[in-house]
């Protein structure tokens, strides 16, 4: 999944959120740092054989906004995210974004509201294992075999989730939201250069971020 094609993907869906805000009734913008952790099973089997540490835990920075008419909100959402983890001499690292639209309902409007929600969305991800060496002389690094290998996997995927708000003021308020993505195309063979056979795996994850929030009307 080129770093391109995730950056479009990201900057469309917060496009298209502002416009759902500037025409809404009510609506807000929100900064989300958020944390991910992707289904990678078969590859993380692979990873391990070779001595490399499973995909990592990663965290993300992230930004939206939805407007809202009634109990019923429509929004956007896109998150970067990276994040590494070391194994002996080798790291696996991975970068990647998100992005999505959803429909929500405003389930329980007192002090705290509760949004459950659904959505579409696309995302994709790079992985890149990188084995060192811990050679201390020219004859050594002459005889090791540090190297780099990189994978990337991207696809459209469902989205799931259940969000909680309170306001703390007029025009700000503080969420945390709980998602689970699910990948629509089953399991997506990992691509890679030179590559012509490769292990497969669904483009699922789970997300939990927080929202700080400003209402814009």
């Amino acid at each position: 999944m080129k770093s391109k094609s995730i950056a479009v993907t990201l900057a469309l869906v917060l496009a298209s959120a502002w416009v759902l805000c500037a025409q809404s009734p009510s609506s807000a913008l929100y900064l989300m740092p958020a944390v991910q952790g992707f289904r990678a099973d078969q590859l993380n089997r692979s990873l391990a054989a070779a001595g490399f540490a499973d995909l990592p835990i990663t965290f993300g920075s992230g930004a939206g906004g939805f407007g809202t008419v009634g109990r019923w909100r429509i929004g956007g959402e896109g998150t970067y995210f990276a994040g590494s983890a070391s194994r002996g001499t080798t790291t696996t690292s991975i970068d990647g974004g998100l992005g999505y639209f959803y429909a929500g309902y405003l389930a329980h409007q007192k002090t705290w509201t509760f949004i459950p929600a659904v959505g579409l969305g696309f995302g994709g991800m790079n992985v890149k294992a990188t084995r060192t060496t811990a050679a201390t002389s020219i004859d050594q690094l002459l005889t090791s075999d540090p190297n780099t290998h990189m994978a990337a996997m991207g696809d459209g995927f469902v989205h799931t989730s259940l969000a909680v708000e309170k306001n703390m003021s007029d025009n700000l308020y503080l969420g945390l939201k709980g998602s689970y993505h699910i990948g629509l195309s089953g399991a997506r063979t990992w691509k890679a250069e030179g590559l012509s056979n490769s292990v497969a795996d669904p483009f699922s994850h789970w997300q939990v971020s927080i929202a700080i929030g400003f209402r814009l009307q």
